[in-house]
């Protein structure tokens, strides 16, 4: 439909969602609101994070832990052996490592 529409245009897509940093600086703006703390200039401007740790616990490593690990150094991965996640954790997982599993 689009490309009847616009002529045969090809249509510019940019995905959103786990892991990509911009879904945790929004998680960690929702959290800032809602402790009273809003971060200075919303989301997107990397204004320093108010809070000290914060903890995503998720089973799956490659969108929850890898996502957490790289969202900035307040953040911590926490993955949960059930779900997504079949290893153990004693074996965590070798590619995207959790903080603790």
């Amino acid at each position: 439909m689009w490309r009847r529409r616009s002529g045969g245009a090809e249509l510019k897509v940019t995905e959103y969602g786990k892991p990509h940093r911009v879904q945790f600086r929004a998680a960690e703006r929702l959290l800032a609101n809602a402790a009273g703390r809003p971060l200075p200039g919303g989301a997107a401007t990397g204004a320093p994070s108010p809070f000290r740790r914060i903890y995503m616990v998720g089973d799956n490593p490659a969108a929850d832990v890898r996502g957490a690990n790289a969202a900035g150094d307040s953040w911590r991965s926490i993955l949960v052996c059930t779900g997504v996640y079949k290893g153990s954790a004693e074996s965590n997982d070798h590619v995207d490592p959790a903080w603790r599993a």
